[in-house]
C-alpha cells in the first residue's frame, strides 16, 4: 500500500509522544530475530560490494563536506595578511611561500596579542621576506593575523 506524504504526516503526528510498551518492544524484537534466522529478512547489501565507479562517485560527492564552516566542530575563521579562511588547512594551502600550519595557528590564536620580537623576526623567513623591521614591537594582530570565533 502506497501512502501519500500527507497520510504519512498524519500517522507521524498521531504517534508523536507515544512510546511502545516493553512487551511490544520484545515482541517486535523476537519477530525480527526469527525473520533474520529463517532468511525472510536479511541485510539488503549483505555479501555484495560497491563497484569502483560507485565508490568514486560517492567519494566525489563527499569531497568538501564537513570542512571548515561546514564542520560541526567549526570554531571560527583564521585571518591572515593574505585572506580570511574557515580552516587552518585552507590558509596553508592558499599561500605560495613556505609557512606551516603550526606557525599560522600560533600567529592567529596563541601569540595573537604578543609583540613580534627581534629574535622572532630574525628566525622567521616569512616575517623577514614579507615585512620590514618596522613590525618589531607590533603585535601579530596589528600585522594582520587574527582568529574570529563563530
Amino acid at each position: 500500500m502506497l501512502r501519500t506524504k500527507e497520510h504519512c504526516k498524519k500517522i507521524s503526528e498521531a504517534l508523536t509522544g507515544k512510546s511502545l510498551s516493553e512487551e511490544r518492544k520484545q515482541k517486535i524484537s523476537q519477530t525480527l530475530k526469527e525473520r533474520f534466522e529463517t532468511g525472510d529478512l536479511e541485510a539488503s547489501f549483505k555479501g555484495r560490494h560497491h563497484s569502483e565507479e560507485t565508490k568514486k562517485n560517492h567519494s566525489d560527492v563527499m569531497k568538501g563536506r564537513n570542512k571548515g564552516s561546514q564542520n560541526g566542530s567549526f570554531k571560527g575563521y583564521y585571518v591572515t595578511p593574505w585572506g580570511k579562511f574557515d580552516s587552518l588547512s585552507a590558509a596553508v594551502d592558499s599561500i605560495d611561500f613556505e609557512i606551516g600550519g603550526t606557525t599560522i595557528f600560533n600567529y592567529c590564536k596563541k601569540s595573537n596579542n604578543q609583540q613580534v620580537t627581534k629574535l622572532a623576526y630574525k628566525r622567521s623567513d616569512y616575517l623577514r621576506n614579507s615585512f620590514s623591521e618596522d613590525i618589531i614591537g607590533k603585535t601579530y594582530k596589528e600585522i594582520g593575523f587574527d582568529f574570529i570565533s563563530s
